[in-house]
Formats: C-alpha cells, structure tokens, sequence
C-alpha cells in the first residue's frame, strides 16, 4: 500500500508551479510510480522545478517507476501544451522495504 496517493490536475499547467505538487515526508528511500490518465496530453515531469526530467507521453509511454534515493523528495507536473483537454496524473509512493 502506497504512503502517498494523488491525482493532480494539470489541465492549466504548462510551467511548473513555484512549488511541487508532490513532497515526499519521510526520510527512507521511495518507490515513485507516477501515470499519465490523460489519452491525448503528454505531461512532463521534474525533480527541482526548472529541468525536464521526464515525459509521460500517452500513446506510447504513459507512466514510469522507478525506486530513488532519498534526495528526491518533490515533484513538479506540467503539461507539453495549452488545449482543452484535461491533464491527470495520479502519482502513487512508498517507502521500499530494507534488505
């Protein structure tokens, strides 16, 4: 069971906002699974803010995860381009067990 679970909408945000819209509280290593629920929107992801460090594109690559070390702890969203369409992500993480 996920620590975290959000659906953000990011049908307005073509910037990343000043501050994430995801923060990881706890201080253990995390597991991300983060997914595009959108069919026609493809949505950028960041770990400061200011760089792109992914895309979640829904016809071929909708959603990643990936396990992180513990100095990744927010998360920016924003969507490729303004449209009409709306713009999901649901973002699920966790602490990964030790050992």
């Amino acid at each position: 069971m996920p620590k975290l679970f959000e659906n953000i909408d990011i049908s307005a945000q073509t910037t990343y906002p000043t501050t994430p819209q995801v923060l990881i509280e706890w201080d253990d290593n995390t597991s991300w699974l983060i997914i595009n629920e959108a069919t026609d929107v493809e949505c950028y992801f960041s770990f400061d803010g200011q760089i792109d460090h992914g895309k979640l594109k829904p016809s071929s690559y909708p959603g990643v995860g990936w396990e992180t070390p513990e100095f990744y702890k927010k998360l920016w969203l924003r969507r490729a381009v303004v449209g009409g369409l709306t713009a999901k992500i649901t973002v699920m993480a966790g602490e990964l067990p030790e050992g």
